[in-house]
């Protein structure tokens, strides 16, 4: 996506990976948050607003002309704070199976999560 923008001449684009979180404010929905166990858990997003899951470590967002853009969902948002709080869905304290940070190839969170939390507020 990031590649696409600049080719269209938008000018410099960057990948970013908006993350569930539980501090407020643009800059700090681009990390990882855990939990150091044991057992070891990570804070991420849930994108089924029914009663299962739809596991997503992160929202992939292009950066650019001072905004953050999502493809699906269809979102522009002024930072990735703002991006959070748009996202459909909720979030959740999760175990995942052998200890893997959510995103990596082999991550698979435990099922049922360990904890909702609501996304921060303002």
């Amino acid at each position: 996506m990031a590649l696409q923008v600049e080719m269209l001449g938008a000018g410099l684009a960057t990948l970013r990976l908006v993350r569930a979180s539980t501090n407020s404010g643009a800059g700090n929905c681009l990390g990882q948050e855990d939990r150091p166990g044991p057992p070891h858990q990570y804070l991420i997003l849930d994108f089924d607003p029914g009663t299962g899951y739809e596991w997503n470590a992160w929202e992939g967002c292009c950066e650019t002309a001072g905004h953050y853009y999502a493809i699906t969902p269809s979102l522009k948002r002024s930072d990735d704070y703002q991006m959070l709080l748009a996202l459909p869905g909720q979030q959740y304290w999760v175990e995942t199976q052998n200890d893997t940070e959510p995103g990596q190839p082999t991550w698979d969170p435990v099922e049922p999560p360990v904890e909702e939390i609501p996304k921060p507020q303002p």
